[in-house]
């Protein structure tokens, strides 16, 4: 589980910094993580509780972070950052 955390906040570092491949890894990772939370969902389905909306909101906020990490504005700005670090 650690090194799973530590792998997550490298990529966000990375992303961070502008960096196009930390970028695609964490989306390939997101979409892996979006198909288990699908195959998962049946199983939350009998869960009595407030266990069902948290599920969702992971779910969503997962699904958001894929959207914002592929906008228009984002790859502009990845672009500028590009940019500005060969110039340099």
């Amino acid at each position: 589980m650690l090194f799973f955390v530590g792998l997550l906040a490298l990529l966000v570092a990375c992303i961070w910094r502008a960096h196009r491949w930390a970028r695609i890894v964490y989306a390939a990772l997101c979409v892996l993580g979006l198909i288990s939370d699908v195959r998962g969902l049946v199983d939350f389905l009998g869960v009595p509780g407030s266990y069902f909306p948290l599920y969702l909101l992971g779910v969503s906020i997962d699904t958001a972070i894929l959207v914002l990490l592929f906008v228009p504005a984002t790859n502009s700005w990845f672009l500028a950052m590009r940019a500005a670090r060969l110039a340099r």
